[in-house]
């Protein structure tokens, strides 16, 4: 498959109609957040519309899974619902102003980004498109095959450099680690994603997943203790052991998940 093929198929997916009704259902949320905002602002007081939201776009995208629509169509139509309504419920009774929209937007970033992009978008794809073919046994999915040795080889090596940095730098001389820890998340999905595409095998994905979620939740716990104790800490050995084992164990649903995407991609 040509680069050129594949960036259509992450996109729009092998049925583009697909596609172009989830997103058109994701946008209809997003009025719909707007509505409430400006007429029935009580509705959005609680997590019940969040967790509707959430399960909103996690069925739009099984469905563009299911239905062979396009990869990040399918985690934008995921991630519309959840953003819109939780950006609807900032601040509702303070008049509208840009500083509020400004406010809004940030606020409900990141909680898109922890809630959609990386589970319910990518979980829902996932299940939508994981069909397994006749005769094909789950044993053929225990392996790691020699073309994912370089990719995960790589990743390695970079999360791994971007944790030193972290941590051996001052943190005035480099970004949030809290800000940037989703980042390393986001990354090992995607490598899993990769190694799913490139080769049967899920260890492989699984282990890129692991790493990205550990190394992101090692930055998250550095730059938060920071944050609480307004100076620089150095953790023990064993703490730094534990938070990247509990790291590791949360990615693997990561790891999974990237690779039913990339197997279905290269379905």
């Amino acid at each position: 498959m040509s680069t050129l093929t594949l960036s259509r198929t992450l996109v729009l997916g092998d049925h583009p109609r697909t596609s172009v009704r989830a997103l058109i259902a994701g946008l209809v949320t997003v009025g719909l957040a707007v509505a409430l905002r400006f007429n029935s602002q009580s509705i959005l007081l609680g997590p019940e519309l969040s967790l509707l939201a959430a399960g909103i776009g996690f069925v739009l995208a099984i469905a563009v899974g299911r239905y062979k629509g396009g990869v990040l169509i399918g985690i934008l139509t995921a991630a519309l619902p959840v953003f819109a309504l939780n950006a609807a419920s900032t601040a509702i009774l303070e008049p509208v102003s840009l500083e509020l929209a400004i406010r809004a937007v940030r606020s409900s970033a990141w909680y898109t980004i922890g809630v959609a992009v990386l589970v319910v978008g990518p979980l829902g794809y996932a299940i939508g498109g994981s069909s397994p073919s006749s005769g094909e046994s789950v044993h053929s999915h225990l392996r790691v095959d020699r073309n994912q040795y370089g990719p995960l080889l790589i990743w390695s090596f970079i999360a791994l450099g971007i944790v030193v940095l972290w941590t051996v730098l001052p943190v005035s001389a480099m970004p949030s680690p809290v800000a940037f820890s989703p980042m390393l998340a986001a990354t090992g999905l995607l490598v899993a994603v990769i190694l799913g595409y490139r080769a049967r095998g899920v260890p492989a994905a699984i282990i890129a997943g692991g790493i990205g979620a550990s190394a992101g939740l090692r930055l998250f716990i550095q730059g938060f203790t920071t944050l609480e104790t307004g100076m620089e800490t150095s953790p023990s050995l064993i703490a730094i052991g534990t938070v990247i084992i509990i790291g590791f164990i949360v990615g693997i649903p990561l790891g999974v998940i990237g690779y039913c995407i990339g197997r279905a991609l290269n379905d």
